[in-house]
């Protein structure tokens, strides 16, 4: 059997090859193993019988094993990396529970991919370095002023100034040599998120931007002037930008061009790059999906704000901030008014009686907690939980909430006949859950208690400066002289480092986490 990337022979059955790592197509094992000649007696007709069984019997084999490495890969985008940095701009990433290594002196920029595997950092001295999960730390280049990645972390491009020579923008993929693909004032780049196209924007001598395009094998191709922005490179080699007269255009992988969207003042994309969220000049709302351009808002609605809620199962929600209310857009562009303003909001699991709903918890404008019920018809209930809060968090995947109120008062809320429920302490300054099932709070002179779920409090660290936990995996708590403690379910505490200004936790479904992926592929020079 031969690998489908480097050629190699390879053993049957095998999901990634041995020579190069690349995962072998399902398609490809299961044509292997038909064309696998097999010593049968004399061809009769029993044996024909026994031919079919045992390529249907392999076949069923390698399709569940298929199937399996697909429960796996979904498995592995909720793998989180937990790292941290110093009041000397250190960066630390976690290797396995309180073991941390460094990675990084005097890092100025950091990015990394989807699987939360490969870590790319750029220094104040403008070295960027590459390190794997083991904490390996490799030199890719020097006098590198800004950098993007593609998804899998597998390609970079990266623009080095060299103020002799002027500016390069590198192509380089793991384990290659790095290929110079432009030279000159560049300013914007991209690189699709399977790192198969590059696209940048480069001034020219008319004061403008001009939009290049490139792919490995080619030279770079001028395809548009007079460029204001670039929104997206596709996978399939199509741009989308902005120009200098606020058109929003899409430019096909042939060269053709279609204004999406004309008077333009900003868009966001979505994390997979496949809608748009267009404001106009005035500003009005627009959503750019599937070749169609929508406007899912009732006419003349002024729209202040926009920003993206993402739920644990990393399907994409539309906040939209209009006058005294806001909007919830649905995957489905179904727009959903709610009718004050949300602040602190959390979109969670499955709501009790609708299979297919999400829980849309959030602090209104009048510090109201609220809950409402949504499915992808609209709002199936809704429920004033208490009024008075100041912080509130939701136990993942269940129809609980813990709140505290200005007074310091925590509750329980559960959907389940609708009760609150008491919590002994006063969690004035901000509440936290861990997967223990544990509530911790921090009281007016920023002391953290634990209340675990038999009510009894605890006093677990004092001077409380900053806390975080993805949705798995301990508490991580810094406090104000610079500790990192983990802090377990049972609410042992063990202090990891010291001298620590920040700590995040990467992944997939972390709606708190710090570190956004949204813009990996793309860099902007101003």
């Amino acid at each position: 059997m031969k690998c489908t990337s480097c050629g190699n022979e390879i053993p049957m059955q095998v999901a990634c090859c041995p020579q190069c790592g690349s995962k072998q197509a399902i398609e490809h094992l299961v044509q292997q193993l038909i064309e696998q000649p097999m010593q049968l007696p004399k061809k009769n007709g029993l044996n024909r019988l026994m031919l079919g069984i045992v390529t249907v019997f392999i076949v069923a084999i390698v399709v569940l094993v298929g199937f399996k490495m697909n429960l796996d890969k979904d498995k592995m985008r909720t793998k989180e990396t937990v790292v941290y940095w110093n009041e000397d701009a250190e960066m630390y990433r976690q290797l396995s529970g309180d073991q941390f290594i460094k990675i990084e002196d005097n890092f100025y920029e950091y990015k990394i991919d989807e699987d939360y595997e490969d870590i790319y950092t750029l220094t104040g001295e403008q070295y960027l370095h590459y390190s794997s999960e083991t904490g390996d730390k490799n030199l890719i280049a020097k006098d590198v002023e800004t950098f993007a990645i593609d998804k899998n972390g597998d390609t970079i491009i990266y623009y080095a100034s060299y103020w002799n020579d002027g500016g390069t923008l590198n192509y380089k993929k793991k384990g290659e040599l790095p290929i110079v693909i432009g030279q000159g004032d560049i300013r914007i780049g991209g690189i699709s998120r399977n790192g198969k196209y590059v696209a940048y924007c480069m001034y020219n001598q008319e004061g403008g931007m001009a939009l290049y395009k490139w792919q490995l094998g080619t030279l770079p191709i001028k395809v548009a002037d007079h460029v204001a922005d670039l929104i997206s490179i596709l996978d399939n080699g199509e741009l989308l930008y902005i120009d200098k007269e606020a058109n929003f255009i899409k430019l096909n992988s042939g060269g053709a061009k279609e204004v999406i969207k004309e008077k333009v003042a900003y868009v966001k994309r979505s994390m997979d790059e496949k809608t748009y969220y267009i404001v106009s000049e005035a500003n009005e709302l627009s959503i750019y999906q599937g070749n169609k351009c929508i406007a899912p808002l009732p006419a003349d609605t002024q729209v202040l704000n926009i920003s993206t809620i993402m739920d644990l199962e990393a399907k994409e929600y539309l906040e939209v901030n209009v006058e005294e209310r806001d909007y919830l857009v649905l995957p489905n562009n179904k727009p959903i008014e709610i009718k004050e303003q949300m602040y602190s909001r959390y979109l969670g699991g499955n709501y009790s009686f609708t299979e297919k709903g999400k829980n849309l918890y959030y602090i209104d404008d009048r510090n109201r907690l609220r809950v409402i019920a949504l499915n992808e018809n609209g709002i199936q209930f809704e429920d004033i939980v208490s009024a008075d809060v100041r912080w509130f968090k939701v136990i993942p995947n269940s129809n609980n909430v813990y709140f505290s109120c200005f007074n310091g008062d925590i509750y329980l809320y559960t959907y389940q006949g609708s009760k609150v429920v008491t919590i002994p302490g006063e969690g004035d300054e901000g509440i936290q859950l861990d997967n223990g099932g544990n509530i911790y709070y921090i009281d007016d002179e920023e002391n953290i208690y634990q209340v675990n779920k038999q009510g009894v409090g605890e006093l677990i660290l004092k001077d409380f400066r900053w806390w975080t936990k993805g949705t798995s995996g301990p508490l991580y708590v810094v406090n104000k002289a610079g500790e990192l403690y983990l802090i377990s379910s049972d609410g042992e505490k063990k202090m990891i480092a010291t001298s620590v200004t920040d700590v995040a936790v990467l992944g997939n479904f972390n709606q708190e986490e710090k570190y956004n992926q949204r813009d990996n592929n793309i860099f902007w020079m101003f």
